[in-house]
């Protein structure tokens, strides 16, 4: 019988590990349990790269997929083989997958086509890519004793849940106001078992009652390869919308204990709470609900004003942009008035320039009277009192040279009682000075007609 089992032993060993012995390159697939496992129990799958007198390793791993499995693969740093087959020494590496199988049947792993780097120690010392190939693997996957119907079963040696409760559970003996929140976070955690194949926490809708799930922590717990504990964190929030009675979900969490070969569950009790109405003042300024209102209050505004501001652009758009070109223009024309050019003059005659008063005070003048050829002293002659043509003489005078002291003065106040005339003449009010009502047409006339310098 002893003899019979170490065959039986040997021949599994020849179906789960495949020996592929180039003379340089040796590659090895395993599983272990090597045979039959439970469903939802966790299968190490390693595959051994051996180089003869050198160094093999798999620059690229490959991916695994399997129907009907978690496949997980191990992150952390492979582990190195140092053997010696057949009289010779070879070294490399070890590479671990994680499989944990969702239903039972047959579960078979492909065989791998695997790139190998092999490094040749020595004088002739050298590196080459190597092309190497496993043969499948198959594994019997098997219910558990009573576990028939049981649907996301954990295989572990060891499982827990716990949970946490903000408020605690004491202080949920007492009725809560609408908008009060309640927050429930529970952990799990297995030896042997990585965080990605609990199953996400299942619940139904409850009336009343709002639910937020928060956004999971997975935590897996490797050591030299094997993975220690796999830990899921999942956080759950029940916000009380309506006055009553109501129950917020409790878990069961089935699991098979690898141990004591059971099948057991760990239960979180469902929470009984009671909703009334808060007070006035409460209810008006105070709890997440009303936190939640008036957050939707202010979006639902930010998207009807968005919306109301697009629309009115596109039907006002184009005569806004009209209004705006006709305001560009009104204050363009603005800055073209006779008045405007005149303070000019005024500002720079002040400063005492000749050659800038000069050219400000045809620009003026130019503005004044675009429809003619200006001539200055023609201008003043026409709308200034005869007693004041010699004083004008002499200050346009002063104002050609190009040297001695120049006084702006008297400049300003001539020009200033020409203007004041010319712009009562255009309007037919009053009769400007040394004029006659009679010659007041003839004289203004003459005012815009081509000059003829005077003797």
């Amino acid at each position: 019988m002893i003899l019979l089992r170490q065959v039986s032993i040997l021949a599994l060993l020849v179906v789960a590990l495949d020996v592929s012995a180039a003379d340089d390159v040796v590659v090895r697939m395993g599983a272990e349990p090597e045979s039959e496992v439970l469903i939802g129990q966790q299968v190490s799958l390693h595959v051994d790269v051996l180089g003869l007198n050198g160094w093999a390793s798999i620059p690229i791993i490959p991916e695994i997929n399997l129907s009907g499995a978690y496949v997980l693969p191990v992150s952390t740093q492979s582990s190195r083989l140092t053997e010696t087959i057949e009289g010779e020494s070879y070294s490399g590496q070890r590479y671990n997958w994680l499989i944990y199988p969702q239903r039972t049947g047959k579960l078979e792993i492909p065989a791998l086509s695997i790139d190998v780097e092999l490094k040749v120690f020595g004088a002739d010392s050298k590196t080459q890519q190597v092309n190497v190939s496993t043969s499948p693997v198959t594994i019997d996957v098997v219910t558990p004793p009573g576990a028939e119907n049981v649907s996301n079963l954990i295989v572990s040696n060891e499982f827990t849940v716990s949970d946490q409760l903000i408020p605690v559970a004491d202080q949920l003996t007492k009725p809560l106001n609408t908008g009060d929140a309640i927050k429930r976070t529970i952990t799990r955690k297995a030896t042997g078992v990585s965080g990605m194949a609990f199953a996400p926490l299942e619940f139904d809708h409850i009336p009343g009652i709002s639910i937020y799930t928060g956004e999971p922590q997975v935590k897996d717990i490797i050591n030299r390869g094997t993975l220690e504990r796999g830990v899921r964190v999942e956080t759950l929030t029940f916000v009380a919308e309506e006055v009553g009675s109501h129950v917020l979900p409790g878990f069961e969490f089935n699991w098979w204990d690898l141990k004591s070969k059971s099948l057991k569950k760990e239960v979180l009790d469902p929470i009984k709470i009671k909703v009334i109405s808060p007070p006035a003042s409460q209810s008006q300024t105070g709890g997440p609900r009303h936190i939640i209102n008036l957050i939707r209050t202010v979006i639902s505004w930010l998207v009807v004003v968005t919306i109301l501001t697009i629309i009115l652009w596109l039907l006002i758009g184009s005569r806004v942009q009209r209004s705006l070109l006709s305001l560009k223009r009104w204050r363009g024309a603005r800055r073209e008035r006779e008045v405007v050019y005149f303070k000019k003059f005024v500002a720079v005659a002040k400063t005492g320039d000749r050659s800038r008063t000069r050219t400000a005070l045809m620009a003026w003048l130019d503005r004044l009277l675009p429809a003619s050829t200006p001539q200055l002293d023609q201008f003043l002659d026409h709308y200034i009192g005869l007693q004041h043509r010699d004083e004008r003489r002499l200050i346009l005078r002063n104002l050609n040279i190009s040297d001695g002291e120049f006084e702006s003065g008297n400049l300003i106040e001539i020009v200033s009682d020409a203007r004041r005339c010319y712009l009562k003449c255009t309007k037919g009010v009053g009769q400007p000075t040394g004029f006659t009502l009679q010659n007041k047409r003839v004289n203004h006339l003459a005012a815009l007609n081509p000059p003829v310098n005077p003797t």
